[in-house]
């Protein structure tokens, strides 16, 4: 492979970044800065998988670059053929191969989107039935357009909907930035801001049209995207506490989404809000030099004693987790979209409301380099061999949800990007509680929701700084997280085993 000429330096402006000039047979690239306001279009799209480039390399700087086939298909479509374009584009403008670059570059993005007169957004090459799509979600004018459409204008959404760019994790910021998003499928396109906030907002017509469901599965992430676009401030007034809430939340909703390095799942957020760079604070900083496992570390820390909260911690179990890392950090590289007792619909059928103590001493504290986490708490039960383990049984769910509004339900199941695909959304939400975990049953009729990973010996607290217990399992003088878990109110425990506020590390 021939190398490529050095992009020109950035400038030496803080806000210094490059444009790409992208004409019918060459694309080159100069330094510009922010701070100039020069008229641009940035390209939001996904990389895909990085072997799969072009046959033939363009014409870069003079020298020839080979780039992925989905960028390639994207510029012979966008390029002018009389004049060029003036384009932000993350795989010409940035260095790739230099981590400090990168990382600098990486901070900026929020505001090189939200800059831009346009983003474009580049869904692929035409497909079968991608025109199709694109026609129908054009033509929408109104809630009522959609008992018009037709079985196979849904097939065709659906396929669109499917398609990469929906599950990659940078593409959120772009699309929350964005002042005029238009949406691009080979030659067809439409303005998200006049079309696609009528799909945001199919979740209310399903409610009268249950043949909808079918389809939910992929317009869930639409939905989810869309909020997040319209419902997250974008400015940085928040304090530390609600913007560390904030970013929780939205780690919690996108962490299932790809990315192609694993820190993304981290960077690839922070350009949702200005808030999220913690302005007055010292938030841990974007480096790529860093290994993974320590940033994610690193941000927990950080995000527990910022929000001083434990929420962070109701995801880690939802996982496959890495054993070098400390059993309260959500392992992002094998998050998954499925329910959580913290999600706000289910908040109050699961929260703890037995025999209590109360926790004067609430500070979170970390020790052993930041890897142990202290907190006061006390023991709700001991899982001892009295206690049984058994598959959840459906009723006990079911009476769980049963006052839960059906739209709510529905609405949560989006929200977390979930797959419906023709399923009854009480079924769905039951079931996406159910995985995961299971029940037990113990002295005096006690029964509840626990990990499945839960054995005898492991113990069920309520900590300071949470509203629903968690499964500890005791390691010498420490303890591991398990997870998250429930205990039924109603004749559960008399009164709380070694009832005193003790102190749990977890490790």
């Amino acid at each position: 492979m021939v190398a490529v000429k050095p992009r020109p330096p950035l400038t030496k402006s803080e806000a210094g970044f490059r444009l790409c000039y992208a004409r019918e047979d060459r694309c080159s690239v100069a330094p510009h800065s922010l701070n100039w306001n020069p008229p641009y279009e940035a390209l939001s799209y996904s990389w895909g998988d990085l072997s799969d480039v072009c046959a033939v390399p363009i014409d870069f700087n003079g020298f020839p670059k080979y780039i992925s086939t989905n960028l390639e298909a994207a510029l012979r479509v966008l390029r002018h053929q009389d004049k060029p374009r003036q384009l932000w584009i993350d795989a010409l403008c940035i260095n790739q191969n230099d981590d400090a670059e990168k990382s600098k570059q990486v901070a900026m993005m929020g505001a090189i989107f939200a800059q831009a007169q346009n983003v474009i957004i580049w869904l692929g090459p035409e497909s079968a039935d991608s025109n199709l799509a694109m026609s129908t979600i054009s033509g929408l004018k109104s809630s009522s357009d959609f008992e018009n459409v037709t079985e196979p204008a849904w097939d065709a959404i659906e396929n669109l909907f499917s398609r990469p760019w929906f599950s990659r994790i940078w593409v959120l910021q772009e699309f929350k930035r964005a002042k005029n998003p238009l949406f691009h499928c080979g030659q067809a396109s439409f303005n998200f801001d006049k079309s696609g906030e009528l799909l945001a907002g199919f979740w209310d017509a399903e409610q009268t049209r249950p043949m909808h469901t079918r389809l939910l599965g992929e317009l869930g992430k639409v939905v989810s995207m869309a909020s997040t676009r319209v419902e997250l401030p974008l400015d940085s007034s928040l304090d530390t506490q609600q913007a560390a809430a904030n970013l929780v939340r939205m780690l919690r909703i996108h962490g299932g989404c790809k990315a192609t390095v694993p820190h993304d799942k981290i960077y690839g957020l922070q350009g949702l809000s200005d808030a999220f760079s913690f302005p007055g604070s010292n938030p841990p900083t974007v480096s790529y030099d860093k290994n993974v496992l320590d940033v994610y570390t690193d941000w927990a820390r950080y995000l527990i004693l910022s929000q001083s909260s434990l929420d962070l911690l109701y995801v880690s179990q939802r996982m496959l987790h890495d054993p070098s890392l400390p059993s309260w950090v959500p392992d992002w590289r094998t998050a998954r979209h499925d329910l959580l007792f913290t999600l706000n619909v289910f908040r109050e059928s699961f929260r703890y409301t037995g025999p209590s103590i109360e926790i004067s001493d609430t500070a979170l504290k970390f020790h052993d380099n930041g890897r142990v986490l202290v907190v006061k708490g006390y023991i709700i039960a001991i899982f001892n061999p009295g206690f049984m383990f058994f598959p959840i049984q459906p009723d006990f769910i079911t009476s769980k949800l049963s006052s839960t509004p059906r739209k709510e339900l529905l609405r949560a199941c989006l929200m977390m990007g979930c797959r419906l695909k023709n399923s009854a959304v009480e079924g769905f939400a039951a079931s996406g509680i159910t995985e995961g975990r299971k029940q037990f049953r113990g002295f005096r009729g006690s029964t509840g929701l626990v990990p499945k990973a839960t054995r005898h010996g492991d113990i069920i607290c309520m900590l300071a700084g949470a509203d629903i217990p968690f499964v500890l399992r005791p390691v010498e003088e420490e303890y591991e997280l398990v997870g998250d878990g429930y205990i039924e109110n109603g004749g559960v425990v008399d009164s709380l085993p070694n009832a005193e506020i003790r102190t749990f590390k977890i490790r």
